[in-house]
């Protein structure tokens, strides 16, 4: 682990190996980048179709999908303190623009909101027809809630996105 954290880039397999007992998976069903937004441009990247995402989000999230060419339908969180967006929402302009991927982060960045895992467990299964169903929790260590990992998992078309820069502190670390 010493010379991952002091030589860059990091050796993937090596990393894999360490990280799934931490994720809860195996080592083959780990993906390690060099930053969550290579991961994120990636799959944004092979996007064949509408991505629906609630917004605000991160920017990377509505940014790249216009940037590769592919139509970004946002699903408006209301701006009112406290105000949950139902995932039924995210389910419905899904089906009503064809969408190929549905992208969210939880807990959502900046606003802090946040599904628990049966909804985002529910979303994945409502959702088990599209391409692909993305789950950004790259702050859910610092919420204490339960993750969506063995949702996700359990789906062929689901990925579940996390940062060791933010979970681990690894930029500090290296």
């Amino acid at each position: 682990l010493s010379a991952i954290l002091t030589h860059y880039p990091d050796e993937a397999q090596a990393l894999q190996d360490v990280m799934a007992p931490l994720a809860a998976a195996r080592a083959d069903e780990v993906v390690v980048a060099n930053g969550s937004t290579e991961l994120i441009t990636s799959l944004c990247r092979d996007l064949r179709g509408p991505l629906v995402t609630p917004v605000p989000t991160f920017g990377r999230w509505t940014d790249l999908p216009i940037d590769f060419g592919e139509r970004l339908v946002p699903v408006l969180r209301e701006p009112a303190p406290g105000a949950v967006l139902a995932p039924e929402a995210i389910v419905a302009a899904a089906r009503a623009n064809g969408a190929s991927a549905v992208a969210v982060c939880n807990p959502e960045n900046p606003d802090g909101s946040m599904f628990d895992a049966g909804q985002i467990a529910w979303l994945i299964r409502e959702l088990d027809d599209i391409d692909l169903v993305v789950i950004d929790e790259s702050f859910i260590d610092f919420s204490g809630r339960e993750s969506a990992t063995q949702a996700v998992l359990a789906a062929p078309n689901a990925v579940l996105v996390k940062s060791l820069g933010k979970s681990l502190g690894w930029h500090g670390l290296r």
